[in-house]
């Protein structure tokens, strides 16, 4: 896929479920198999919000979260530290942990790859990886057109999701939501539970529930408190602004955008 390919293809993305497809069909143009990206958006800085678009296997996905190798990854590492893209082949691997850290990876699947850290306009800080089950052997020239290829490709994605998830214009779905169930779903993707929402906007527990279940009716069907939130966001219904967190105040992680 050429560049203005991806360019192209990402322009026509409309929501998160074709930008998954797109950054899928980009890295497997390159010959990876596995892609993701993730983001933390700093609005707040005691609940902030995470959003993640995966095409990483999904038992890795679990056994990093029960590992904790957040705190460890030493990819994460890099990323916390520079801007400049990085060959995982380069990063150094000293120490028992690091060299724990990527056997496990290779176990999953996750042999080589290449990262590029992002740090988007409206605050939000992650990484763009893509990854193979293979060793790839690259000369010197190559390892420096894959990493501008990785950084020019990061900030596009990163464009698009501002584009279609922090600052969206207008809504696919077939109903708008009440302004007190956008209250609710903003309670709600907060962490707070029933009674605190109640509480908050001084109605019942059976009323907080109702107007969640109403606004998943709305979204399409939806069920679950959780999922109903990302899919509001995902139309646009909850949504962010350049001046930050507008609604909601955290959203849950979206294993559904796992291929």
């Amino acid at each position: 896929m050429s560049k203005n390919n991806l360019l192209n293809d990402l322009d026509e993305c409309r929501n998160v479920p074709e930008l998954h497809a797109a950054i899928k069909r980009y890295a497997a143009d390159l010959g990876y198999e596995f892609f993701i990206y993730a983001v933390v958006l700093a609005s707040d800085p005691i609940k902030p919000l995470q959003f993640v678009v995966s095409g990483f296997p999904r038992k890795w996905r679990t056994r990093y979260d029960e590992m904790g190798y957040i705190n460890t990854d030493p990819v994460v590492r890099h990323c916390m530290s520079s801007l400049r893209p990085v060959l995982w082949a380069t990063v150094p691997r000293s120490g028992p942990m690091a060299q724990s850290f990527f056997s496990d990876a290779s176990r999953h699947g996750l042999v080589d790859g290449v990262t590029s850290p992002i740090i988007g306009k409206l605050r939000e800080i992650g990484a763009f990886s893509m990854a193979t089950s293979k060793s790839v052997e690259l000369d010197e020239a190559e390892q420096e057109a894959l990493l501008r290829e990785s950084h020019w490709a990061g900030m596009l994605i990163c464009e698009a999701f501002e584009r279609i998830v922090l600052v969206p214009h207008g809504s696919d779905a077939d109903q708008c939501l009440t302004d007190r169930e956008l209250d609710v779903l903003s309670l709600v993707a907060g962490g707070h539970h029933d009674k605190s929402i109640g509480g908050s906007l001084g109605i019942s527990g059976n009323t907080v529930r109702f107007h969640i279940a109403n606004a998943g009716n709305k979204l399409g069907g939806i069920v679950g408190r959780h999922q109903i939130v990302a899919r509001a966001l995902e139309v646009g219904q909850l949504r962010l602004d350049e001046r930050g967190l507008s609604r909601p105040w955290a959203v849950p992680r979206r294993d559904d955008y796992q291929s």
